[in-house]
Order: C-alpha cells, then structure tokens, then sequence
C-alpha cells in the first residue's frame, strides 16, 4: 500500500506546473523561461547565450525583473516547470490552449547539408551515405529505404555540422538557423545545402518565443516590447550576432507552420503518454479526496 501512495504522490507531482500573468512576474521579480542548453544559436550556456536568450534578457529588462532560466531538453518537460516563456519554438496554427506566441522572429527551413563546392545530388546518391538526421524523423525513414546509413546520436546541430565538415559524416539534416550561424561563427567553413526536396521532405516555419498562460492582455504588452525593441534596432542587432537576420513575418499576426507540415495531435505518442497520467493522475486525487471525507 505504501508503494502504491508513493506512486500516487509522483504522478499528482507531474501535474503541469502553472505560469503566472504580467502582475505576477512583476511581484516575483523574476521571468523565467525554459531552454535547452544545447540548442546554439537560439539558446546555450557560455559568453554567448543564443539570440533568442538574448531577447529574453531585453524583454526582462523591460519588465524590470530579472531573468531566471530553466533547462529542458524536451518541449514537453516544460509542463512540469515554471517557466513563463519557451524559447525555440514553431509558431503552431493549432497551438495549446495555455500557449500564444510573440511575433515571429526568424524564418526557419529544414535543410540537407554537405562538405566541398556546391554540387547536384539526387536522392539515389545518398543511398550509401552516413547522413545525420533527427531520430524518427521522415527523413529517417526516407534514408533508410535506400539503404543509407543514417545516424541518430549528435547531441546538437552544430555537432553535425562539425562532423559534416571534418569528414565524418557525408551530410546531415539540420536547420537554416543553425548553418547561418555556423557561417557566422567560421567564415571559411566548406559547406553548401540543399533543399530537403531531394529526400520528399519539406519544412520551413517561423521560429519564436511562446508565451505559457498568457490571456490576449498581456500578450499585447509582450508584442509591444517586441515591437519596440525592433523600432530601436536592439532585435535586429541581437540577431546579426548570431547569422540571422528578422522574420519577413514579424507584422503578420497570422504567420504559422504551413498546414501541411503541421503535425497532428493525435499521432504524438509522448503527448499522449503525458496525457494518459496527467487523467490517472487526477482520478487517483478524486479517489483520495473521496476517501478521506
């Protein structure tokens, strides 16, 4: 019995952790955002924090507190956390009910990265090859059918851009975001890309800041300080640090991950895991509650 009120105890301890409003971050002192510290150039731990850390910083600033950081390296570890902001996210067209979003920040495309002068590959030439790709993904899959060899296990997008570039890896999928920043980082790097096409994968989507528990108030005052720190040029310096450069998108309050990209909710199995505990979760507080009267 005491191992089943354990487990019980654990699984109400799961329970999303809530965001405050605009009032309550002020009486707190403190923004607290959730990042991933291996996710250069958006956000990392040393002298540069990514840009997206950065303008978390000026958005702090504007609010008068202090900047606090929560690291995650998965999008749904932030449900049990405190964190007001999410950084590195999609602009969704179907986003959670607790999520908006600021504006859009930069523009995002899935890419396929090689080492030398640009030059044409078709996707029969990449059948074998050792390309990197994220785990799962479409592009997994794709490669695997041609008997490519792709691998799974680089911590970070740099990390493969590192290994495209030493010869370790005959190509790799990665971000835009990432090899404009990597360009910035080492200006004599030999690398080219193409377009996910080649491999029938295509994705390109606005990346922001999310905003968790925020009502249409407060999401207006946070548009406006970023509206604000674009007017100044502060955002578009931010960004020129890291290769990137402002969201052609940013005025548009309709700018989303195109449909048909979008991934249902329904196929999400982690989602659905969380979900399944967070309501056994809940059934096992009622039962206690009734237990105890």
């Amino acid at each position: 019995m005491q191992l089943i009120r354990a487990f019980l105890v654990a699984l109400m301890l799961c329970a999303p952790a809530a965001a405050r409003d605009l009032d309550g971050i002020r009486q707190s002192g403190q923004l607290i955002v959730c990042a991933n510290k291996n996710a250069m150039p958006i956000s990392g731990i040393g002298d540069r924090p990514g840009f997206q850390m950065e303008i978390a910083q000026e958005i702090a600033k504007e609010l008068g507190v202090r900047l606090s950081v929560e690291w995650i390296w998965a999008g749904y570890q932030a449900r049990y956390t405190d964190c007001d902001l999410m950084l590195g996210v999609a602009r969704d067209p179907k986003p959670a009910s607790f999520l908006r979003y600021l504006q859009a920040l930069t523009d995002v495309q899935v890419i396929l990265v090689f080492a030398g002068p640009p030059r044409d590959v078709a996707f029969e030439d990449l059948s074998d090859k050792v390309v990197a790709v994220p785990s799962a993904s479409l592009a997994h899959f794709k490669l695997l059918e041609i008997g490519a060899d792709p691998r799974v296990a680089y911590k970070s997008e740099v990390a493969i851009l590192q290994a495209i570039e030493s010869g370790e890896l005959d190509a790799g999928v990665v971000s835009s975001v990432a090899l404009d920043w990597y360009r910035h980082d080492r200006p004599g790097a030999a690398l080219f890309a193409l377009s996910t096409d080649i491999l029938d994968v295509t994705s390109h989507y606005p990346l922001t800041i999310a905003l968790r528990h925020t009502d249409a108030l407060d999401e207006a005052d946070y548009h406006e300080i970023a509206a604000k720190m674009r007017d100044d040029g502060r955002l578009q310096a931010i960004l020129a640090r890291y290769g990137q450069t402002l969201s052609a998108e940013f005025d548009n309050p309709y700018a989303r991950v195109p449909d048909e990209i979008s991934e249902p909710d329904s196929v999400s199995v982690r989602k659905d895991i969380v979900e399944e505990l967070e309501d056994l979760a809940r059934r096992n507080r009622e039962e206690l509650e009734q237990s105890a009267k």
